[in-house]
């Protein structure tokens, strides 16, 4: 009977709930912890200090994030972008090749010129090539002239005398420092109301003025009348400086004639003789394209200065825009250092 129940009687399991062994499992782990924790305090090591760290960034981070949030809501996204930093230094650009360039337009002009026979007249293009002179530049003039004259051909005539003429002028620069001239003509606003009721605005050339020289000498003339006679009409530009009125003590902006004579005559100077900044150094904010700055970056250029200039966006674009601005207008001796800059931003100011 024993052999029968064992071989055919009904088999007894142990049978344990899933509640039951997860309450066994956390009791085992919890028991594992104390055991840690006794070993970790007599080793001297402190368990917990990650999670406090934790903690404290969590709430570090929190407190930040409100901060910014009140920022945002009280200003929104025009002050965070005005403040925003803009300077890097690996975005920083060289330029104070002027002699290469010199050379290449040299050559093109030259060369244009022995292809068409005739010589076109240019006296800004004779003006850059005198202020860039160099003298791996007149070297290339005299092998250029030199090989025209080998060849007897009337064609090339032109060509030569050319060639000849730029290698005398750029000889002769090689003595003087580079000189800012202005070549452009005296221009005036004109808006004009279209039959669709929008507003046009232009530059137009000014009338009976063919040049700066001219314009400047005008302003002078009409100044001078304006000191001998109080009623007269002020001339266009001039420049004003604060007077205290002693009997009311208020501040009154009022013509000041020696101020706008040494405006008007380094205007002139600046039309005819020109104007050097060799060996200066100027810093120029706020040089986007077709803006007041960017001018005046062209004009210290053609003057052989070194300039700093800054500019909010970097792009590829405004890179190729200013490198081909020097191509134009850099002189001996001069350099344009261009970083992207925001004036708005206290670490840019620092940076630069």
């Amino acid at each position: 009977s024993g052999a029968a129940a064992s071989s055919g009687g009904p088999s007894t399991k142990s049978l344990i709930s899933s509640a039951a062994l997860d309450g066994l499992q956390k009791k085992q782990r919890e028991h594992v912890m104390q055991q840690i924790e006794v070993l970790a305090r007599y080793a001297g090591l402190d368990l917990r200090q990650s999670g406090r760290l934790a903690d404290k960034h969590h709430a570090q981070l929190a407190e930040t994030q409100e901060k910014l949030d009140d920022i945002y809501n009280e200003f929104g996204d025009e002050l965070i972008d005005g403040v925003k930093s803009r300077f890097d230094v690996r975005k920083v650009r060289h330029f104070d090749s002027y002699w290469n360039w010199a050379r290449q337009q040299a050559f093109e002009w030259v060369q244009s010129t022995a292809v068409s026979g005739k010589l076109v007249e240019n006296a800004q293009l004779f003006h850059y090539l005198r202020n860039s002179s160099h003298p791996e530049l007149v070297k290339m003039l005299a092998g250029m002239a030199a090989v025209f004259e080998a060849v007897t051909n009337p064609t090339l005539e032109p060509a030569l005398q050319l060639a000849k003429q730029i290698h005398s002028v750029c000889s002769d620069a090689l003595k003087q420092p580079p000189v800012y001239v202005e070549f452009s003509k005296p221009t005036q606003p004109k808006t004009s109301i279209l039959t669709n009721g929008s507003v046009s605005y232009s530059e137009v050339p000014r009338k009976d003025v063919s040049s700066y020289a001219d314009f400047a000498t005008g302003m002078r003339l009409q100044g001078e009348l304006a000191i001998a006679n109080p009623d007269a009409t002020l001339p266009i530009l001039h420049i004003r400086s604060r007077q205290v009125v002693h009997r009311s003590g208020d501040d009154q902006w009022q013509f000041n004639p020696e101020l706008s004579a040494i405006y008007f005559n380094s205007m002139y100077s600046a039309a005819t003789t020109g104007l050097s900044y060799a060996g200066k150094t100027a810093l120029v904010t706020g040089c986007g394209r077709d803006s007041i700055g960017t001018e005046i970056v062209r004009g210290l250029l053609s003057g052989g200065a070194r300039v700093i200039a800054t500019y909010y966006t970097h792009s590829l674009a405004a890179v190729r825009f200013f490198e081909q601005l020097y191509r134009e207008n850099g002189a001996r001796g001069s350099e344009l250092v261009l970083v992207p800059f925001n004036q708005g931003s206290t670490s840019d100011i620092g940076q630069l």
